[in-house]
């Protein structure tokens, strides 16, 4: 087994500890330089001190995106006829390398990750804001923006799997989310970006204290 499934957390902080002691899907972007929102060494900074509070504001964009989350999951497993829980994983080989995933089946072998790509209203709809156009292309060229390809590639690794849906959303605030309104983009494993990764992401946790040295060996 290439993982493991961490049994789930009581609260929201525990999670957060969690997640601040190793090195996360999310955290792939930054660490392969591909976030327009943080850099590699502000990572290193915040993961070398104690975890970072969550302010009100970013606690209201959490819960509306897992309340979104919920809606397309639960649209997901209509379409495929089984269910797909969010969960938490961290790879064997490398515990550190964890990933918290928006819906996983292990009977099925199917990740999928979930994205809100476009939320606009319907009377001021803008079809060349920057994320409908992300919609757009994984629609018509499975076209993987480029900031996602790495935490999914890192999702990819934990897990041991070969391919992930990438559901992206277009949703029309104050409408229903439904199936007209998802996108089911596919992502195959790349093996060699795989590879320049783990070993980033390595340095990068090593960097930090060598508190995992042993597990190279």
């Amino acid at each position: 087994m290439k993982y493991q499934i961490i049994q789930p957390f009581e609260n929201r902080e525990l999670w957060l500890e969690w997640r601040h002691r190793g090195i996360g899907a999310s955290d792939a972007p930054i660490i392969m330089g591909k976030s327009r929102f943080k850099t590699p060494l502000k990572l290193l900074r915040e993961k070398s001190g104690p975890p970072i509070p969550e302010s009100e504001d970013n606690k209201y964009i959490k819960e509306r995106g897992n309340r979104i989350e919920t809606i397309v999951r639960e649209l997901a497993e209509t379409r495929f006829g089984f269910k797909l829980p969010a969960c938490n994983a961290m790879s064997t080989r490398f515990p550190f390398i964890r990933a918290s995933l928006d819906g996983f089946c292990a009977e099925k072998e199917c990740l999928v990750e979930i994205k809100l790509l476009s939320s606009q209203s319907k009377e001021k709809f803008n079809p060349s804001t920057e994320g409908y156009q992300k919609f757009l292309a994984l629609q018509k060229n499975n076209t993987v923006p480029e900031d996602y390809y790495p935490q999914i590639q890192h999702q990819l690794y934990v897990l041991g799997l070969e391919w992930c849906f990438l559901i992206g959303c277009a949703e029309l605030r104050g409408q229903a989310i439904t199936q007209d309104d998802l996108v089911y983009g596919v992502v195959e494993r790349d093996n060699d970006y795989i590879k320049k990764l783990v070993a980033k992401e390595c340095d990068f946790w090593y960097s930090l204290d060598c508190r995992y040295e042993n597990e190279l060996e």
